[in-house]
This record gives C-alpha cells, structure tokens and sequence, in this order.
C-alpha cells in the first residue's frame, strides 16, 4: 500500500472514530436532558399549573397495608398509607379528589409519604398530617391541576423557584450537548485538514501547528 493510500485510510478511521465518540456522547448527553425532563422539570411544572381552591375533607382512614419505600436510592423503610379524599368546586361543578402533600410524590393516594431508615419516625410524620389536615368536615385551600382533577395538593412552590430549578435543569444539560458538539466539528475538521488560521496573509491548517 502506497504511502498516500495509508494516509487516506488513518484519515478515514480516525474520522470515523471522533464522529463516533462525539455521536455517543451526544447520545448520553440527550438521554440525560429527558431524564431530568422526567425526574426533575415534569414535577415542577406541574407545580407552576396549579390552581388555587378550597378543599373540603369528607372522608379519610388508614389502608390495611403499609406502603415500602426507598431511601438513598437503596435502602428500604415502610410508612402507613392514610387516605384523604376531598371536594371542591371547579366553577359551579362539584369535584373530588384524593389529597396529597405536594406534587413531588407518587400517586399512590396516601396524603403523605415520608421515607426515612426510621419507620415510627415515618409514622410519626404521617400522624402529624392527619391531625392537621385529616379530619372529617376540615377546611382548607389547597391546590390542583386542572388537567388531573382528581389530584389535589397541599403545599405549592414559588413560581419563582419553579422558573430556576426548570431554567437550571435544561439549560446546564444543553449547554454541555452544545460543546459536545462543538467539539465534534473541531475534532473532525482538524483530521480533515479543513480548518485553517490566517498568519501574515497565509492559510496554515490546524494540523500543521
């Protein structure tokens, strides 16, 4: 093979090489953006369509089971599951609903869902917000989505907050897929001996540097 074919070829490969690694990259930095979108935006911006209302309890009571949860993405605990169902008009039309602490929690209709390695202190917690907001005829505002009328809310961010944690959470991630890519170009244009720097009225490729 002739020292011109050897050269067409190394280009070829690492060509191929630096597309491939700045594709997976990009690919890991996307999954990343739709990870966060489902973990960490959805919530929030669920939380900054919320509505205010007045919520009414008319029923409430523990389940028979206690719910498992985990902590510290390992370890397991268990917390009782105590129910809040409420109503609440939406215009003239009479709603109900289960009653949760905040649309950070999984709908599982237990109000409250406190996961700690201690289960009586979880217990405790729960205890606490049935005295508060659990008994039969208390009234109270709460907050709902309109596009999930059964769900309501107790406690509700700042809109303010919200707008960060969301502004936070895609533009970091977009700004490192942006780079990737950036990289990409220059990587690739530096194998190909395309991109060149003007020296005293010359064009001199990256490579030659």
């Amino acid at each position: 093979m002739t020292e011109m074919a050897q050269r067409v070829v190394k280009e070829s490969y690492n060509t191929a090489g630096c597309v491939v690694v700045g594709v997976i990259c990009m690919l890991m930095g996307m999954i990343f953006l739709v990870v966060l979108g489902v973990r960490e935006v959805r919530p929030f911006l669920n939380d900054f369509r919320l509505e205010t209302v007045q919520c009414k309890v008319f029923s409430s009571g523990y389940t028979d089971m206690k719910r498992r949860c985990t902590y510290h993405n390992f370890f397991h605990s268990s917390y009782p599951c105590f129910q809040i169902r409420v109503s609440y008009f939406a215009g003239r039309k009479r709603q109900t609903g289960y009653l949760y602490q905040s649309v950070h929690q999984d709908r599982n209709k237990c109000c409250i869902q406190p996961c700690s390695s201690i289960a009586d202190l979880n217990s405790y917690h729960v205890k606490v917000f049935e005295e508060k907001y659990g008994h039969y005829g208390d009234s109270f505002p709460c907050y709902v989505n309109p596009k999930a009328p059964d769900e309501l809310f107790v406690f509700h961010a700042d809109k303010s907050y919200d707008r960060s944690i969301i502004l936070y959470c895609i533009l970091w991630p977009s700004l490192g897929v942006f780079l990737l890519a950036y990289m990409l170009f220059i990587v690739c244009c530096r194998v190909k001996g395309l991109c060149c720097y003007t020296k005293s009225g010359s064009s001199v490729s990256y490579q030659a540097i």
